[in-house]
């Protein structure tokens, strides 16, 4: 996981997420901090496990870290601006050009229903980015614009 935490360290990411913390700090619905990141890349592992779908950790945990960092530059289409600001944080942190691309291909999926049901990396990571959410223990869930049946209402995993 070393290269996993080099993400954790780049001066890029620190700001990204700087960023989108102070955009969220009066934020009464989930936020998207490291928690939720972390939340993400064990869903997936778990899923990954689950359904049989071999994935590598440090990619699941790469795109976890990274997938909503374009949020730091506005909520619209983040997926594709998360996936854009992630390669060169990727590169940088010693990940290969072909594992970067796996890495980005999947942050852009991210925000694509369509991959929804897929037994992909890019499937299991929208799933699991969709049940990273306490909406059962939500203080702000009456006000979620997400529909009960979206909510995570009961535990699945």
């Amino acid at each position: 996981m070393e290269r996993v935490n080099r993400i954790l360290i780049n001066d890029k990411y620190k700001y990204y997420q700087s960023v989108i913390e102070f955009a969220e700090r009066d934020r009464i619905f989930c936020c998207h901090d490291l928690r939720h990141c972390v939340d993400v890349a064990r869903i997936t592992m778990l899923l990954s496990y689950e359904e049989g779908v071999p994935l590598d950790k440090e990619l699941v945990y790469a795109a976890a870290l990274l997938h909503d960092i374009g949020r730091a530059e506005g909520s619209h289409n983040h997926h594709i601006k998360s996936a854009e600001l992630a390669e060169e944080i990727l590169r940088r942190s010693g990940f290969s050009y072909n594992e970067a691309e796996i890495v980005c291909q999947v942050i852009r999926n991210h925000g694509d229903i369509e991959t929804a049901e897929e037994k992909t990396f890019s499937g299991l990571f929208y799933r699991a980015d969709k049940l990273s959410r306490d909406c059962l223990h939500c203080k702000a869930r009456g006000a979620c614009y997400w529909s009960d049946e979206k909510k995570n209402l009961a535990l699945t995993i």
